[in-house]
């Protein structure tokens, strides 16, 4: 499963290469890295894509899950 998801995210990254003004690939490559717990890719694709699309508040979401969830595990360790 880890491996598929980290193909994903190598195949959504190309796909932001060529379309670096969709919001929607940067959105998807933050939820995958969230799910891999790569917290600071999922911050840093959360925040390009609120930058595209600033007010968005399924994009907002992402990034303060993504950003609770990298305040845990820096808690624990």
């Amino acid at each position: 499963n880890r491996g598929d998801l980290e193909l994903a995210i190598a195949e959504l990254r190309s796909g932001a290469e060529i379309n670096k003004e969709s919001p929607a690939l940067y959105q998807r490559i933050g939820e995958t890295a969230l799910k891999l717990d790569k917290t600071d890719d999922a911050i840093k694709a959360f925040e390009r894509a609120l930058a595209l699309q600033p007010q968005s508040p399924a994009l907002v979401d992402g990034l303060s899950r993504a950003f609770y969830v990298k305040a845990q595990k820096e808690s624990a360790g």
